[in-house]
């Protein structure tokens, strides 16, 4: 995953850094939100989608942690990406490019499987 910053940068016209930060907080909200059996078979098949999640999880900050108590994380993912400057359009550019890198490297149906409940994220699948 960490081969395609760059892709995602230019696609959702954002810096090299604001990407990965982005992607991080995607992964981080499939990793934790996911479903728990078949995450870790996802994240097996994600090349640095492990590293990049704990990113995300990391810079969540106070008002990330509650919103995502109101909702399970997607609202902790768009506080985050709105406090990275992030716009909904590009935050849609960024799921859109994680989920189909996902489905490139582990298949349609695991990724269904795995992230097809999350709000917010299941829009993209």
């Amino acid at each position: 995953m960490i081969d395609r910053i760059d892709d995602i940068a230019s696609a959702a016209k954002l810096r090299p850094d604001v990407a990965r930060k982005a992607v991080a907080v995607v992964l981080s909200l499939i990793k934790n939100q996911g479903n728990q059996n078949k995450v870790g078979e996802l994240f097996a098949m994600i090349e640095g989608g492990d590293v990049l999640a704990v990113e995300g999880a990391a810079g969540g900050g106070l008002l990330a942690k509650m919103a995502g108590g109101m909702m399970g994380g997607p609202l902790a993912a768009i506080s985050r990406m709105q406090s990275l400057g992030v716009s909904l359009d590009q935050s849609k550019i960024v799921h859109t490019m994680v989920l189909d890198h996902a489905r490139k490297v582990a298949g349609d149906k695991l990724v269904r499987e795995v992230a097809g409940n999350i709000p917010g994220v299941s829009g993209y699948l």
